[in-house]
């Protein structure tokens, strides 16, 4: 199972003692729920930043240019990165923001500069 994969086994049993189970599988994109820019530093909260797998890719896109990820600090719910505002390509006014761990997309969330 690939990272972000997540499995739920269903179990019943009826009156008569009769089992039935069913497996369903399906992927947990990381979310976005806030973006802030202030003293060079971006941060974003949210969920699903980290990654169970040593070998985890993440990738940050401000305003769909792809940003490289040199000084950065992560959790599950926070990603900071510093960098001026050239650097992580933030402009004045509206600004979008998006996540990529191991491949999931996160939402793109819109911020104002």
């Amino acid at each position: 199972m690939s990272n972000g994969q997540v499995v739920v086994r269903i179990t019943a049993t009826d009156a008569s003692g009769n089992i039935g189970q069913a497996n369903a599988q399906f992927s947990l994109s990381p979310a976005i729920t806030n973006a802030t820019y202030q003293t060079k530093i971006l941060n974003l909260t949210g969920i699903g930043f980290m990654s169970s797998s040593s070998a985890s890719t993440i990738r940050l896109f401000v305003n769909e240019k792809e940003i490289t990820l040199t000084s950065r600090s992560i959790s599950n719910n926070a990603f900071s990165i510093k960098g001026n505002k050239k650097k992580l390509n933030i402009t004045k006014g509206n600004n979008t923001v998006r996540l990529s761990i191991n491949g999931l997309n996160s939402n793109t969330l819109s911020f104002t500069f």
